[in-house]
């Protein structure tokens, strides 16, 4: 279940991420501070790792058992993948908090 989470949430808080960051440049223009950006990506990026880990912990074999009705080899392939994109993702959402960064949100 978990390994589900990471497979489609931390795609959806990347891009909650991007949408929420865009929304606060006008706001951090007008006071000329960035804390908010930075903060909303520090949550992100911590979102992302934590599902991330917790994808990584699912694919310890005591998750993997025969309790469901649903195949060993998919529940690995689920926890797999939901490790590998929920690293990927993390990666994109701590890029987007480079750009905030190096790049002045007021620039013109």
């Amino acid at each position: 279940m978990l390994a589900w989470l990471a497979l489609l949430g931390t795609p959806l808080i990347s891009l909650g991420h991007l949408g929420a960051v865009y929304a606060l440049v006008t706001p951090s223009c007008s006071h000329q501070t960035t804390a908010a950006l930075h903060g909303v990506s520090v949550l992100s990026l911590a979102a992302c790792v934590l599902l991330a880990w917790l994808a990584h912990r699912s694919l310890h074999p005591a998750h993997l058992r025969e309790d469901s009705g649903e195949p060993a080899s998919r529940r690995l392939f689920v926890a797999t993948m939901g490790w590998w994109v929920a690293l990927l993702f993390s990666l994109v959402t701590a890029a987007q908090w480079f750009c905030i960064w190096v790049l002045s949100p007021c620039a013109s």
